[in-house]
């Protein structure tokens, strides 16, 4: 039975290669694999000179926006004098529709609230401008919060707090939700200390973080997450059968497509089943106009195999979870979260989910009977956007691939035999 004492037991250090966790291959020899692309000539195509300039320019955006980041901390500089009530009016301000994992964590967080505050107001940045903030304050619409409540991660501040007179907001106690996928707290967010009088934070990995950083106060408030009462989704939307094995992934890669480690889904797949034709990966995937490259990369991995495909379509709230729901597997090989959202939707819906035994995920993953960590080491951290810096020494995670080949290699074993192993839908007590 494959319960949580997998957990515990996916904690041993194994190394990429070893054959030994594999039953007999059902893959043919690859042309292309994902180390390829880390080497020449193939890792030359992601340094074209567009992004060797961005490269160049990349201290100074940090600087750009370290400074104004200070700016907004000095014009809405905190009041020592606020005081944390119980009741009272609470603001909620941020990008609350985003059609993004943060923004359906805000939406999450929200809904509690509602829950929570008699009193709430409640301000979407990407649907307001100042005039009509102004607008709604002189009609009574908004009043002073005696709490503000900041739904967004610091790269948006100069979206919310430029909203309102720095006298609003002067008088309230301010939280911030916070989430961060590393080790160690960006010098890019230090100004929040001067804004926030404490943050909330989804898991204790990223709280600790950021913490180190900021010094502030924390709470540890893991995403709310409420599974829609929604069909699943047409598998012959897809080209799916009914009877097919179906993994899916997740992944937003519009800002560091290493952390999410999108090759590493291909190769699991391919090492499990090869060309099955009744074994089918769906990845949706998201792109901007500077991680196109991986998109071709993720393109020539994939080849001929038509079992794994991209999905692209950019889904509702109740469309992504009625995407969750048409799967028998959730595949995350990622190599660091913050939380790992779609994990714990997945995880809740029922899912068999295999992912990296590594950060936020391992903080919830052991209360699931559904949940099959898979084992990785530390390696150093490359990428080539160079989104994260720190004067230390940066790690993340390298799952064994061929671990969770193993393991799709069981569940699919299970489904055949219509003898799944898992108990579904409610985690362990």
């Amino acid at each position: 039975m494959l319960t949580g004492s997998f957990f515990h037991r996916s904690q041993m250090s194994i190394e990429d290669d070893t054959d030994a966790l594999l039953a007999p291959r059902e893959v043919d020899d690859r042309l292309v694999g994902a180390r390829d692309f880390e080497r020449f000539p193939r890792i030359l195509r992601r340094y074209k000179p567009a992004h060797l300039y961005y490269l160049a320019r990349l201290p100074r955006r940090r600087k750009r926006f370290i400074r104004q980041g200070e700016e907004i901390a000095a014009r809405w500089k905190k009041s020592a004098s606020a005081r944390r009530t119980t009741g009272g009016v609470t603001l909620v301000v941020g990008p609350i529709s985003d059609t993004n994992g943060l923004g359906r964590a805000a939406r999450y967080e929200l809904d509690r609230l509602r829950r929570e505050c008699a009193r709430l107001q409640v301000v979407d940045v990407r649907h307001e401008t100042a005039e009509s903030i102004q607008r709604r304050i002189a009609e009574g619409d908004l009043v002073p919060p005696d709490t503000l409540i900041v739904l967004a991660q610091p790269d948006n501040y100069k979206l919310v707090f430029p909203l309102f007179q720095p006298e609003f907001l002067a008088q309230a106690w301010r939280i911030g939700q916070l989430v961060w996928e590393m080790q160690y707290c960006p010098a890019e967010w230090m100004f929040v200390g001067n804004l926030l009088h404490e943050f909330w934070s989804p898991s204790r990995f990223s709280a600790e973080a950021i913490a180190g950083g900021l010094g502030l106060p924390y709470e540890i408030r893991p995403h709310p997450v409420i599974i829609p009462n929604v069909p699943p989704m047409e598998r012959s939307r897809f080209g799916v059968a009914p009877d097919d094995f179906l993994g899916l992934a997740i992944m937003d890669l519009r800002a560091c497509p290493d952390r999410k480690n999108p090759l590493a889904h291909v190769e699991a797949w391919k090492l499990a089943f090869g060309r099955n034709p009744t074994c089918k990966l769906l990845m949706k995937v998201r792109f901007q106009k500077r991680t196109q490259i991986v998109r071709q990369e993720l393109l020539e991995l994939i080849g001929d195999y038509e079992n794994i495909s991209l999905v692209e379509d950019v889904f509702t709230d109740n469309e992504v979870t009625a995407f969750q729901k048409m799967g028998d597997v959730y595949l995350s090989l990622h190599r660091s979260e913050g939380f790992g959202l779609n994990i714990a939707e997945a995880l809740e819906i029922g899912l068999p989910v295999l992912a990296t035994a590594w950060s936020a995920p391992v903080e919830y993953m052991p209360n699931y009977k559904n949940a099959v960590p898979i084992p990785a080491r530390q390696v150093l951290y490359r990428d080539y956007l160079r989104t994260y810096s720190s004067r230390k020494k940066l790690t993340w995670a390298k799952p064994n691939i061929h671990y969770a080949a193993m393991m799709l290699r069981k569940l699919r074993d299970q489904k055949k035999m219509r003898k799944s192993s898992f108990v579904c839908g409610e985690p362990e007590r």
